[in-house]
């Protein structure tokens, strides 16, 4: 089970995760096997559906339930 984020990232962050920005939080919950199988699908379509490397633009990796945009997601450990 996965919290759904709306993020975006520069290259800045393979080096240091801290600049990953979270733009907002989706109240939408999805197993990662989903939110993975969707995202496969769209970047089949097209390369740059991830939102690049640019704070500016946001990717589209999957839907939420009231068809926001969710470009990743957060693993919940509940036990």
């Amino acid at each position: 089970m996965c919290l759904s984020l709306q993020i975006s990232r520069s290259e800045a962050t393979i080096q240091d995760p801290t600049k990953l920005i979270i733009k907002g939080i989706v109240p939408t919950y999805m197993s990662l096997d989903s939110f993975l199988d969707a995202s496969i699908f769209k970047l089949k379509q097209n390369q740059k559906e991830d939102g690049g490397f640019d704070y500016n633009m946001q990717g589209e990796l999957a839907l939420g339930l009231g068809r926001e945009s969710v470009s990743g997601v957060l693993p919940l450990f509940l036990f």
